[in-house]
């Protein structure tokens, strides 16, 4: 019996294998690879709203399946690439460490 039984067996593959709840799309093709069509079940999962899109390509996991809150500087990191502040943060690491 596994950690997420009852549940879609997609959405566990997700669950347990998603390092953090910001999901890019890639991420979510790889885990899903096994179905005949991952985008139809990418499509499934959206509209039983067990991962919600945030922009194209890039989701969280739904209220009800979420393990912790969603971190929106990762989020603004996945939709606008590098920020100012990651840029500065690595700069300083360097100077540091």
């Amino acid at each position: 019996m596994t950690r997420f039984s009852g549940i879609d067996p997609a959405l566990a593959t997700l669950l347990e294998q998603a390092p953090s709840e910001e999901l890019d799309y890639g991420f979510v093709m790889a885990c899903l690879k096994s179905y005949k069509n991952p985008r139809v079940k990418l499509s499934h999962l959206l509209k039983i709203r067990a991962l919600v899109r945030v922009k194209k390509g890039i989701y969280i996991f739904g209220k009800q399946f979420s393990r912790k809150p969603y971190s929106s500087e990762v989020l603004a990191n996945m939709i606008y690439g590098p920020s100012y502040v990651s840029g500065c943060v690595e700069k300083l690491s360097g100077l540091l460490g």
